[in-house]
Parts: C-alpha cells; sequence; structure tokens
C-alpha cells in the first residue's frame, strides 16, 4: 500500500511539473534564436565566448517571455475559459492558481534581469525593454489595433539589439528592418486566424475587431513586399558587402521569397497561422527553406567571405 501511495503522489507530482511546463510554453522558445543573429552576421558565430554569450542570452530571453506569457494568461483567464483551445491552459483551467502564477512570472522576471545583469548594462536596459514592452502589450497594447501588432514586432527587434550587443557587434539597419516587417507579417497572419476562425471569433480581444479580413489581406500583402524588398536591399548595400567581403549574399533571396511566400500560403489554415513557431517545426517545405537559407548564409559568409578568414 506504501508503494502505490508513493507511485501515486510521484505522478500527481510529475503532472504537476507537466502542467508548469505547458503554463511556460516551451514550444514559444524557438522565437528567441533571434538573439543568435547578432553572433552569425557578427562574424563570430565559431568564437567559444559569443557563441557562450549568445546561448546565455537565449536562456535569459526563454525566461523573460515565459514570464510575459504567464501573467498574460494570468489577465486573459476569463476569455481563456470561453476559447474552445485556450480553456485547457492550466491557469485558465484552474489547476494552476493566481497567486501561485504571479508568483512564478515575477520571479522568472527577477531570474531574467539578474541573468541579464551579469552580462552588461546595455544587456540588462534591453532586457528590461523587453519586460516593459510585455507588461504595456498585457495590459493595454494587445487592445489596440494595429499597436497590438507593432508591439508583437518590436519584441523581436529587442531580440535581435540584444544578441548583437551581448557580444558587443554592430547590427545592420537593413537587418532591424527585415526583423522588423517580417515578424509584422506574423502578427497580423496570427490576428487573422483569429478573426477567421469561426469558433474563437466570440472570445477574441477586442483588438482583433478593429480589423477586417480584407484589410488584413492587403495589409499582409504589403508587408510581405516590404519585406522581400528589405532583405533584397541589404544583401545588395555596399555596407553589407564590405563587411562580410562577399558579393552574392544576394544568392540567399530566393530562399526568402519562398519561405514567405509558403507561410502566406499556410495562412489558409488558422491552425497554422495562430501558432507561428510550431508552423515552422511542423511544415516540411516550411523547415527545409530555412534550413537551406541559414546553411546558405554561413557558406557565404564564413566560407566565401571574410567570416572564414
Amino acid at each position: 500500500m506504501e508503494a502505490k501511495r508513493e507511485s501515486a503522489e510521484g505522478g500527481a507530482r510529475r503532472s504537476r511539473l507537466g502542467l508548469w511546463v505547458s503554463e511556460l510554453r516551451p514550444d514559444q522558445w524557438l522565437k528567441n534564436v533571434v538573439v543568435f543573429a547578432g553572433a552569425v552576421f557578427g562574424l563570430q558565430l565559431f568564437d567559444p565566448e559569443a557563441l557562450l554569450l549568445s546561448c546565455a542570452v537565449f536562456l535569459i530571453f526563454c525566461g523573460a517571455s515565459s514570464s510575459a506569457y504567464v501573467l498574460n494568461d494570468v489577465m486573459d483567464r476569463a476569455r481563456d475559459r470561453l476559447h474552445p483551445v485556450k480553456r485547457f491552459r492550466p491557469i485558465a483551467s484552474g489547476e494552476i492558481a493566481v497567486p501561485a502564477a504571479v508568483v512564478a512570472s515575477l520571479a522568472l522576471a527577477v531570474a531574467a534581469l539578474g541573468g541579464a545583469a551579469r552580462l552588461g548594462p546595455d544587456v540588462l536596459l534591453i532586457t528590461a525593454a523587453y519586460l516593459c514592452l510585455s507588461l504595456a502589450y498585457t495590459f493595454g497594447l494587445k487592445h489596440i489595433p494595429i499597436v497590438d501588432v507593432i508591439a508583437i514586432a518590436l519584441g523581436f527587434v529587442l531580440r535581435a539589439v540584444v544578441g548583437a550587443a551581448a557580444i558587443d557587434v554592430a547590427i545592420s539597419p537593413w537587418l532591424v528592418l527585415c526583423t522588423f516587417m517580417l515578424m509584422l507579417f506574423l502578427a497580423l497572419a496570427k490576428r487573422r486566424a483569429e478573426i477567421a476562425s469561426v469558433e474563437a471569433a466570440a472570445t477574441s480581444r477586442p483588438a482583433t475587431r478593429g480589423y477586417s479580413l480584407d484589410v488584413l489581406d492587403h495589409m499582409m500583402t504589403i508587408l510581405v513586399a516590404v519585406t522581400i524588398v528589405s532583405y533584397c536591399l541589404y544583401t545588395l548595400s555596399p555596407e553589407v558587402r564590405e563587411k562580410f567581403g562577399v558579393d552574392y549574399l544576394y544568392a540567399t533571396v530566393p530562399f526568402v521569397v519562398y519561405g514567405v511566400f509558403r507561410y502566406l500560403t499556410l495562412t489558409a489554415e488558422s491552425s497554422v497561422a495562430e501558432n507561428p513557431a510550431r508552423a515552422v517545426v511542423a511544415d516540411g517545405p516550411l523547415r527545409l527553406t530555412l534550413l537551406l537559407w541559414v546553411v546558405a548564409v554561413v557558406a557565404l559568409i564564413y566560407v566565401g567571405g571574410r567570416g572564414g578568414a
């Protein structure tokens, strides 16, 4: 009997751990790989110290983003309970108590700031800016049409900037612009999926009611064009050619074009657009395109350019 009781208690503990793991949303940590852009485009991808610092920033932003997710779920728990999918989230379902969730969110934020402080004032400042942006989003910005998606895109820009700051390299304004435009496109695709979902329409946040499918389609079309043009200009800019010592970075443009168009095609499926990170992992062609783009960029910069010097 004692053994059975211990086994049951162990199972309960594992179940409790599983709830917290689910609440922290580790599947969304894929978004934080953007912090490695600084090492890749700063010609320090194979520098052990730079790579270690980038990994540290990645972990810091995993904690910071999870802190934001937990707090956001606390604030949205009433609406989430009416959602066909979100009602199963641990906080919405009542499996994780609100006070415990608030404490966990605060602890994650403090840990992220503590880790950032050890990497220098610039990293600390950017991490704090990200957490402040997340707070502003949770408590108001997510309810304002257009402002909500801009806030999401800026979160990714901060990820790219903090990765460069951690290893003390300059990040190209073109790369910042490309990141902003691409993430703005993904955020709009997510909003479109929320509106298109008949089941979720009644429980959607106020901001989605400020959009229409036609307007979102026009916005996304514009952003696809701007994103591709921005990346083309980045690969052709004299500054980039001088920095990398390679004239053929534009050879990676077809991968970007296909990847963006492929995702645009997939947005017809609401389940894909509602979770961009999962879509990249789940869709074979998109995953292969991303891999080929990374390989092509690394090969051109580190084998054919100054990165291999």
